[in-house]
């Protein structure tokens, strides 16, 4: 009986290693390219933080001093707003929904 049961879940265990080892590799590149997306975040956040700043200081090229900015959620509406000329509404809103 103990035998019996010792060699079901040995063929169980070598059945699932390689699901599990598949599993576990597709797991880790999705985090290889979650980090990498990360420290692109990170190093870009200087870039915004000086458009913003730039465009807080001089507001009547404000538009100008923030298409300068090609990271994150800036160059996202600038390019939405490109997309959509004059409907800064519409850029907006689709900004908010994704």
């Amino acid at each position: 009986m103990m035998e019996s049961l010792q060699q079901t879940l040995y063929q169980i265990s070598n059945a699932l290693l390689i699901p599990t080892l598949v599993a576990l590799l597709g797991l880790g590149a999705w985090m290889v390219l979650l980090v990498g997306g990360l420290i692109r975040e990170t190093l870009g956040r200087p870039a915004v933080r000086r458009a913003l700043t730039r465009a807080m200081q001089d507001r009547g090229k404000a538009i100008q001093h923030l298409s300068e900015c090609n990271h994150g959620v800036i160059a996202h509406f600038m390019r939405l707003e490109t997309a959509h000329p004059g409907q800064r509404d519409k850029a907006l809103e689709t900004l908010e929904i994704s």
